[in-house]
């Protein structure tokens, strides 16, 4: 089975949803969420489930983060500059102004940031290119 695309299957299924409120504004036929899968190429039970308000899986995903968008920009924009000056960021030193940021925004509910998070965050981004040195690392 070939990949799906995602972002093409979501702007599908925004369609759906529209044309559902739309018919039901209307108070004419309203089609049903079979009928608008299949017109869509969409699945049904999705189709279903954002039409009775639940989030989709990367927004929830983003909401879940330990930092914001714009705050993990920042932290990317400060390593990058630190590469910049041939003085390599350590994890320790992300996840210390990681701590730094969050606690800019919650000052209150300070929540510990996770052993592995460093790992999750060069997953999301990859211009870093961080690169591990068992010498450094575990000093």
């Amino acid at each position: 089975m070939p990949p799906t695309d995602h972002f093409a299957t979501e702007q599908r299924i925004e369609l759906a949803l529209s044309t559902l409120n739309k018919a039901r504004e209307n108070k004419g036929h309203i089609p049903t969420y079979r009928e608008l899968a299949l017109d869509y190429e969409v699945p049904r039970s999705t189709l279903g489930h954002h039409d009775h308000g639940r989030i989709p899986r990367k927004e929830d995903n983003e909401r879940k983060r330990y930092l914001t968008i714009g705050e993990e920009e920042v932290l990317v924009n400060w390593c990058l500059e630190i590469q910049d000056y041939c003085f390599p960021p350590r994890i320790s030193l992300v996840k210390e102004m990681a701590i730094y940021l969050y606690s800019k925004r919650n000052a209150e509910h300070a929540k510990s940031i996770g052993c592995n998070w460093h790992l999750a965050f060069l997953d999301h981004h990859p211009e870093l290119g961080i690169k591990y040195s068992g010498q450094i690392e575990h000093v």
